[in-house]
């Protein structure tokens, strides 16, 4: 595993430093600096989220770094790769985007209830037991909504904006089995279709933007 870890970091670089070199070429010094750092960065957390003995997904931390990492880092800065700039109004996606990803790390612990228990893993999801934590899920999903639709109606309104609508299906039908669920172990069906449905939601609100 360690030697797989070492690998993958290696390659990361390399990609890392190829985009980043077409982004910003050899003038941009000081964008293609920061957003290298960046990039070490995001690799050194994802690694720390589960190695070493003060790895912060065992100390309910998980969420708040995904929501950093996968939602403001990833949406922003991705944006900025493209435009060369910033907007406001791009941290309602951020937040919609994210705010998925931590539904996806919340309905793991959700499922790892016991597990996490035994091992000494605190979550969030630890921390407010089976019903409560299913009440958290259902917040976050219903505020990565609310987030969308706010940016839609806002700034990207447009009849063909109405195809964001689609995206919330999948959601919307997730939370109903979430809500039906009696037993954590049983999550694990529906840790693949709230993923996909993250990837479904980010893809819409991509081609809402370029259209």
């Amino acid at each position: 595993m360690k030697y797989a870890i070492i690998i993958n970091v290696l390659v990361l670089i390399v990609l890392i430093t190829t985009l980043l070199y077409f982004s910003f070429g050899t003038n941009e010094y000081l964008n293609f600096l920061v957003f290298f750092l960046l990039g070490i960065v995001s690799i050194f957390s994802a690694i720390k989220y589960t190695v070493g003995n003060k790895a912060y997904g065992y100390y309910a931390l998980g969420d708040l770094f995904v929501l950093l990492f996968f939602g403001f880092l990833s949406v922003m800065g991705s944006y900025y790769l493209y435009a060369k700039d910033l907007e406001i109004n791009i941290i309602f996606p951020s937040l919609s985007i994210g705010l998925l990803s931590v539904a996806v790390i919340n309905l793991n612990n959700m499922r790892d209830l016991v597990s996490d228990k035994l091992s000494n893993k605190i979550t969030i999801a630890g921390k407010l037991g089976f019903n409560n934590s299913k009440k958290y899920h259902f917040l976050i999903l219903i505020s990565s909504i609310i987030f969308s639709i706010l940016f839609i109606l806002f700034f990207y309104y447009k009849p063909i904006s109405l195809i964001v609508i689609l995206s919330y299906v999948p959601i919307i039908i997730h939370l109903k089995k979430v809500y039906c669920i009696t037993k954590p172990e049983h999550y694990n069906n529906e840790l693949k279709k709230v993923a996909i449905s993250t990837f479904v939601f980010s893809l819409i609100h991509s081609l809402i933007i370029i259209m």
